[in-house]
């Protein structure tokens, strides 16, 4: 035949020369030969002759040729030419016939070219420059460009997406990983803002050449999960509170934008909701603070131990989490001020009296007891002869007691005309407790008259 027609996957092609005119009584070795053309030798067809054996009476022998089924994309059809060279032994009677025959490979190896995947997904913070992996199945014999293309749309607050225009070459006759593996960027806008949702947009080829075969992924999708994240967190750490300031402030603080609004409830130690904060929807504000005021009783009593509140957030509502730290101690310190003094700065007997007292008050209802004494402090005066009690006792002031104690004591007459008036003072002394908010009143002072 003129032409062989042959599929490079088949792997061999077999021509065949035939005698026409007669035939022969021996055995005839026929060559037949490979010339190259379009297709190359060892590039396309491995074999360069045959010597198929004519038996004798026959009119028709054939050859294989081998053909190469590479993985290169190629021209749809090449060609190489096969001959008669020679016949042995020689024949004067016979006439060779020359004409080529052209064997016509058809390449079947397609060049593909699609996405590795038909989804990509990406954490917004992961990274300002993600890639995505377009692959081409077979190396090819001339070299072309695509062009890969994706529009998330406007950038917006909330669109971390940015638009992708890329050229991609591949080269020829290189099958080396980097050319059939190659990357588009795709750039990632970390906004900060939390509550976003997911974002897709997908990527597409354009500018494909003839030849050149899309497959399966011929487009992908670029998902971007919003990974931000506004927390939430008490900022005042611990303090110490007075009575008499009546309250404090907890201050909240949410860090990070947010697509919704954010609250977040702040808790005693009972769980009880003491105030919410509330944070608005903001794209542009990364951080926003909230107070709350916590009201605390100024109750008068005084020598109250110090009380602790411990406050912490809880009922978390909206894209948020909450961070450290999460707590506040408050100390609330009884600053309610009390005095123990005598009722009166002066107190007058005459000897003739007999039984006496001297009164000892508190200013202020107390939360815990405590003593303190009384005595006489001794004094010296001429023409006197001491009559007045020392009106020294130990005192008890306790929670549910009275606030006024009396301290009595017993007026001597000694029957003794003519003396001066007794004048001492008794003070108070051995307070058993400690605080700066206690003040021990100054001594009074006793008069005698003796009426003798």
């Amino acid at each position: 035949r003129g032409t062989y027609d042959v599929i490079e996957n088949e792997g061999t092609v077999e021509i065949c020369a035939v005698l026409t005119g007669g035939v022969l009584s021996t055995d005839t070795e026929i060559t037949l030969q490979a010339r190259d053309n379009t297709a190359r030798f060892r590039s396309d067809y491995s074999t360069r002759g045959v010597r198929p054996t004519l038996p004798a009476f026959s009119n028709r022998t054939c050859g294989r040729f081998n053909i190469i089924n590479d993985t290169i994309s190629e021209p749809l059809f090449e060609n190489f030419t096969v001959l008669i060279t020679g016949i042995s032994p020689e024949n004067s009677e016979l006439t060779i016939d020359q004409t080529l025959s052209f064997i016509r490979i058809q390449d079947d190896d397609l060049a593909v070219i699609g996405f590795e995947r038909d989804t990509y997904s990406f954490l917004e913070n992961a990274g300002t420059t993600m890639v995505v992996t377009v692959v081409l199945s077979n190396e090819v014999v001339r070299p072309f460009t695509v062009r890969v293309v994706g529009d998330p749309g406007p950038m917006t607050p909330g669109n971390s997406g940015t638009p992708v225009n890329q050229v991609l070459g591949f080269a020829a006759n290189d099958n080396s990983s980097a050319n059939l593996r190659q990357i588009v960027p795709v750039t990632i806008v970390d906004d900060s803002i939390s509550g976003e949702a997911v974002q897709t947009y997908p990527l597409n080829f354009t500018d494909v050449p003839q030849g050149i075969t899309i497959g399966s992924f011929r487009s992908t999708n670029i998902v971007i999960i919003d990974d931000d994240e506004s927390v939430v967190r008490i900022v005042d750490g611990d303090k110490t509170v007075l009575e008499s300031d009546g309250s404090s402030v907890i201050t909240v603080v949410l860090t990070g934008a947010n697509s919704d609004i954010v609250s977040v409830d702040v808790l005693n130690s009972t769980s009880g909701v003491v105030g919410t904060a509330t944070f608005l929807s903001s794209q542009d504000v990364t951080t926003q603070t909230f107070n709350i005021t916590v009201n605390y009783l100024d109750d008068s009593v005084a020598l109250e131990p110090n009380e602790i509140f411990t406050y912490t957030l809880g009922n978390l509502r909206g894209e948020a989490r909450i961070g450290m730290s999460n707590t506040s101690t408050h100390t609330l310190v009884d600053d309610d001020r009390l005095t123990v003094q005598f009722n009166e700065r002066m107190y007058t007997f005459n000897e003739p009296d007999g039984a006496v007292s001297i009164a000892v008050n508190i200013s202020n209802p107390i939360a815990q007891g405590f003593t303190i004494s009384t005595g006489r402090i001794i004094q010296t005066q001429p023409f006197v002869i001491r009559s007045g009690p020392s009106f020294s006792d130990p005192l008890v002031f306790t929670p549910t007691g009275p606030m006024t104690i009396n301290v009595n004591g017993i007026v001597t007459d000694d029957i003794i005309a003519l003396e001066d008036v007794e004048i001492y003072r008794v003070q108070l002394s051995n307070l058993n407790i400690s605080s700066p908010y206690v003040t021990v009143g100054a001594p009074t002072n006793v008069r005698v008259i003796s009426e003798d």
